[in-house]
């Protein structure tokens, strides 16, 4: 629809000079102006489907302090923001294979090969019976996603785009 609309995908924090910017904060952060859209998203822990792990409700992180963790990459925010977690609860995870792809963390904890974090909304349902998200009780494992439509370079394009990732995280939101 629009030919003369260009890209630029970055994953480096604070990169300015965008008419919208997607991110993430630990916890629930607020909006802060009217061109501000925050989505909660809960972090949960998938476990292997044969885990002692997977009938359970809830789980305390420091629990699978001993389980080996599929993680993202360590330049990966989500990585950090996980670490950070388990640092909460009193360890550092036993990190036994890490990947720059979240669809291989997703196969490898399907797997069976260990537990790792998975955001509800980002990475979306499970797609075989062979993981079990679990809501961790302690400490709270979540994020803000944030949709921030840059004021002073708004044009009817920028406007549409801001509105149509609006209404498809709000979509994502309801479907779960």
């Amino acid at each position: 629809r629009c030919p003369d609309v260009t890209f630029r995908v970055s994953q480096q924090v604070g990169h300015g000079g965008s008419d919208i910017t997607v991110y993430t904060e630990p916890g629930e952060t607020n909006a802060s102006s009217k061109n501000t859209f925050v989505m909660y998203e809960n972090i949960f822990l998938g476990v292997p489907a044969s885990s002692p792990f997977a009938d359970r409700e809830s789980v305390r992180l420091e629990e699978v302090s001993e389980e080996g963790f599929i993680s993202l990459a360590g330049s990966k925010s989500l990585r950090a923001m996980c670490d950070n977690f388990c640092s909460t609860a009193g360890f550092t995870p036993r990190v036994i294979f890490e990947s720059d792809n979240p669809y291989t963390v997703k196969n490898m904890i399907a797997s069976g090969m260990g537990v790792g974090f998975w955001p509800r909304f980002s990475w979306g349902s499970i797609e075989s019976g062979d993981v079990r998200l679990i809501p961790v009780s302690y400490p709270e494992c979540s994020r803000s996603v944030i949709v921030e439509k840059t004021d002073n370079r708004t044009s009817g394009t920028v406007d549409r785009f801001y509105e149509y990732l609006v209404q498809k995280m709000t979509e994502l939101k309801t479907k779960q």
